[in-house]
């Protein structure tokens, strides 16, 4: 999650994780389902702090990537 203040935190625990991909050159962008399996994937903890590989439409006006599927790399 972004903000890491006790009122984010807060926030977090109350209305769960965002879902967030940090691309390799720093840039953040916020992850949204395409569908519900994908959006119960997105928000569990198996992907959290893993890497992965994103396909989707980007949409820049929102900074959001609407995500059709999720594929977990070796690490």
């Amino acid at each position: 999650d972004v903000d890491p203040s006790l009122a984010g935190r807060a926030r977090y625990e109350q209305e769960g994780h965002a879902p967030l991909l940090k691309r390799a050159d720093g840039h953040i962008h916020k992850l949204m389902g395409s569908r519900n399996s994908i959006t119960v994937k997105l928000a569990s903890d198996a992907l959290h702090s893993k890497k992965v590989k994103i396909k989707g439409i980007y949409h820049a006006e929102t900074n959001h990537v609407l995500v059709e599927e999720v594929i977990p790399l070796e690490q």
